[in-house]
């Protein structure tokens, strides 16, 4: 439904939901009856790249180096270390993410 280009597609067996990345917002997506449907788009003030769930959050990457933790409803925006683009997110366990950038000109 959304335009846009689809970036990243991210599986959660547990609910049966995918999260995709597409242009710059992330949809949480039910495939668990017939056909599936759009539940939640989450969005930010950056454009965002990448996510993955965390435990029953879904951490988002932004194209400004920030990290987004969508929580029912609510963004914490965890202010970037480094302001180059992130490229992906990967949850280590309930608390801890991976965060990859993209690399730097050379």
């Amino acid at each position: 439904r959304s335009s846009g280009e689809i970036h990243e597609i991210t599986w959660n067996p547990n609910k049966k939901l995918l999260l995709c990345v597409v242009g710059e917002q992330v949809h949480i997506v039910d495939c668990t009856g017939d056909q599936s449907k759009e539940l939640q788009v989450l969005s930010s003030d950056s454009a965002l790249t990448c996510a993955t769930w965390v435990g029953e959050r879904v951490v988002s990457g932004s194209a400004t180096g920030s990290l987004i933790v969508h929580d029912a409803g609510q963004n914490s925006e965890i202010k970037a270390l480094d302001d180059r683009e992130i490229v992906s997110v990967t949850a280590l366990d309930e608390s801890r993410v991976l965060v990859g950038y993209q690399a730097e000109d050379e």
